[in-house]
Formats: C-alpha cells, sequence, structure tokens
C-alpha cells in the first residue's frame, strides 16, 4: 500500500490506510497504564457476564469504555474518552469518509492466555446478515450512500497481529477468497493462502484505519505481548442501530462526560442523541442486548 497520497485516495484505493505515529510518544505510558487498569479489573469482574474475566480467556473485550472499570480512576476513563475523540483521528476519518464520522464502541485487543490461533479471515458484513445475497448488497451500498464501519486500530506496543487485503472493500470475493473466507463451513478460513494478504506492522502510537466488510483477520498468540486499543465509528447520519455495539445506555449516567473537553463532549453528544431513545425503551421493556 503506497503512502505516497492522501488518506482518501488511499481508503479508496485500499480500504485501510496505516499512520505511523498518529499519537505522540508521551502520550502511550498513560495508555498503557489505562488498558492495564481495564484489563485488571475485567480480570476480577466482567460486568457483561458476572463471572472473572480470567476465566473465560478471551483475545478482545468489548467496550472498555464501561463505567465499572474505573470507578476509582475516572482520569483514566477521561483520558481513554479523550483519545477516541482525538482530532486527529477525527480529521482523517472526516477525510476518509467525506462527512463527519460518528462514535461506536471501544475494544482493548490482548494476547490470550492459554490459546495460539492465527485467525479467521472474515469481513464483518458475514455476522450483520442472514444470507450471501443480503451481505452482496450490504458491501456494495456500504460504498456508495448506506451505512459505513471504520475500525482504528491503535497499538501501544509493536505488533503486527492484523493482516488484510487492500482493495476488498469494494467488491465481493474472488472464487479463491470466497474458497478461504466461506466455503466448506468456514474450514478453510485460516489459510495463509490469501492472494494479496498484507500484514500491517505497527509500532506503539501506530494507527491502522481499516474497512471492516473489507477482508480481514487478527492473529492471536499468548506469548506475543498484545495490547492494542481499537475504535469503531461510523459515518454521521448513516449510523446501525438496534445491536449490541451501540448499545451503551451508561452515556446518560450523571457525570460520564464531566471533564472531557468541549469539543470531545460535542463529538460523544452525537453518539447519545442518536441511541438514547433506545437506550431509554430498551431498559423500559427489560431489553437485553447481548453479542
Amino acid at each position: 500500500m503506497s503512502e505516497d497520497n492522501s488518506y482518501s485516495k488511499r481508503w479508496q484505493r485500499d480500504g485501510a490506510v496505516h499512520v505511523p505515529g498518529l499519537l505522540k510518544p508521551e502520550c502511550l505510558p498513560e495508555l498503557r497504564k489505562m488498558a492495564e487498569w481495564c484489563l485488571s479489573r475485567w480480570n476480577l469482574h466482567n460486568p457483561e457476564t458476572g463471572k472473572p474475566g480470567l476465566t473465560e480467556d478471551l483475545d478482545n473485550i468489548f467496550h472498555i469504555n464501561r463505567p465499572e472499570y474505573f470507578e476509582s480512576r475516572p482520569d483514566l476513563l477521561r483520558l481513554l474518552l479523550e483519545t477516541a475523540a482525538h482530532p486527529d483521528i477525527l480529521r482523517i476519518l472526516a477525510e476518509i469518509l467525506g462527512s463527519p464520522p460518528i462514535f461506536r464502541h471501544t475494544t482493548l485487543w490482548k494476547n490470550p492466555l492459554d490459546k495460539n490461533a492465527d485467525g479467521s479471515w472474515h469481513r464483518d458484513s458475514q455476522f450483520l446478515t442472514k444470507t450471501e445475497l443480503e451481505e452482496k448488497k450490504l458491501i456494495e451500498n456500504a460504498n456508495t450512500t448506506s451505512f459505513r464501519s471504520i475500525q482504528v486500530q491503535i497499538a501501544l506496543v509493536s505488533n503486527d497481529d492484523v493482516e488484510v487485503v487492500p482493495g476488498s472493500h469494494l467488491r465481493w470475493d474472488s472464487d479463491e477468497e470466497y474458497r478461504i473466507r466461506r466455503q466448506d463451513d468456514y474450514r478453510n478460513s485460516s489459510s495463509h493462502d490469501m492472494p494479496g494478504a498484507f500484514r500491517i506492522a505497527m509500532k506503539p502510537g501506530d494507527a491502522a484505519f481499516f474497512s471492516s466488510f473489507g477482508l480481514h483477520r487478527g492473529r492471536y498468540l499468548q506469548d506475543n505481548y498484545r495490547r492494542t486499543l481499537m475504535f469503531t465509528y461510523g459515518q454521521l447520519g448513516n449510523e446501525l442501530r438496534h445491536e449490541y455495539f451501540t448499545n451503551q445506555p451508561w452515556f446518560l449516567t450523571e457525570n460520564y462526560l464531566v471533564g472531557l473537553s468541549p469539543e470531545a463532549c460535542a463529538f460523544y453528544q452525537h453518539f447519545i442523541d442518536t441511541h438514547k431513545d433506545d437506550w431509554i425503551e430498551w431498559e423500559k421493556q427489560g431489553v437485553k442486548i447481548v453479542l
């Protein structure tokens, strides 16, 4: 993937943009502290399950901006939220999208404790649709005027655990891509033979913007220490609703945004305004939104 042109052109061509040194080195120690703090709380108690996260041996933690993780360290929650609303991230997203981004959710990627997996090639679109025809239509629309999702991974330590197929966000699978991703009940999805695969090598502070609808995968190795923040964004005005990742009613908690910059508060207010009615209605009805 060439680095010699604008973010928007690189995105249009590749569906992925590597931005070296997006975060300054002096920001990283506190972000690593925040990640370890969140992980230590999750190990003791995963608020989504009520069980110690340590017993689940996952390779990621969704919704690390839950206030339960930061009850005694609100300063670390503010750091996390300010980072997800970082002006440089939002500027690049706006250039890629051609309009303002909207927040969706947070994730912390970590190395698992007791497994090694190369990861499965996938498109997130396959988890949002019931049939291949629906998925094809979603991918087609994602490149026109419908919902678009961008994942931004920020390395807190060096890693090269993300692979993408540049340009695959614009089209359906080739025959060989389909064989690897979906054929034979996903039996081949961990293949190392994906045509055109590109591994993104990141140093601390680097960011990788990539389309969740393009072909991609992660790698999960117990001895490969990993701490990667992932922020997911949509396009303002074209947000998906009624789903697990946007179900964050804690944004309505008193003082949740206290201490944030006015710019960050304004950014999250778009997210709140988009989803608060659903959160309130779901709470009234006792609806539990789970992954």
